[in-house]
């Protein structure tokens, strides 16, 4: 596996962020539920898996990672409304910024740790995703997947308000 690094070119975040989720308006790829209820984050873990071919465990954590990219990025209350149609997303999230130890403090090894990506934005998503063992057409797969199945659970004008909340997502889309 091939991986690029970042080199600052204008464009570049935005760039990576179309490879690395490719989600924002994408339509649906799979079926819609004909369910009414929500069903449960062990269903979209395994629907997202399949879908990407890559192991429940890594797409669990790669779903907490985009949910926490997604917090510091959307509207709350747009969020809170996707979130709660998916039992078990705010505590997936909650354990993943938890887990997470502070990359580099202040100072100089804080911003130079920021300018590689890992201080957030969505090239820290995408070194985060990038440590999980996930290339670009994984990472691309399991954003489409799981906002297709956001879509499905949760019903297209709740994601589209989730999209339109957020810079990063409403350029690409």
């Amino acid at each position: 596996m091939r991986f690029a690094r970042a080199t600052g070119e204008p464009g570049e975040a935005r760039d990576a962020f179309g490879v690395v989720i490719g989600l924002a308006h994408t339509p649906a790829l799979s079926c819609v539920s004909n369910k009414s209820e929500t069903v449960g984050m062990d269903e979209m873990i395994a629907r997202v898996s399949q879908a990407a071919g890559v192991d429940a465990q890594v797409t669990q954590q790669a779903i907490g990672e985009i949910f926490v990219f997604l917090k510091s990025e959307v509207e709350p209350q747009a969020l809170q409304d996707l979130m709660d149609k998916i039992p078990g997303a705010q505590e997936l999230a909650a354990s993943m910024g938890e887990a997470e130890a502070p990359m580099g403090g202040g100072g100089l090894m804080g911003a130079l740790s920021s300018m590689m990506g890992g201080g957030g934005g969505i090239m820290g998503l995408a070194g985060k995703l990038m440590a999980l063992g996930l290339g670009m057409a994984e990472m691309q797969t399991i954003g489409r997947e799981l906002f297709a199945y956001a879509r499905d659970v949760a019903g297209e004008e709740i994601v589209n308000k989730v999209v339109a909340s957020s810079p990063t997502l409403t350029q690409i889309a």
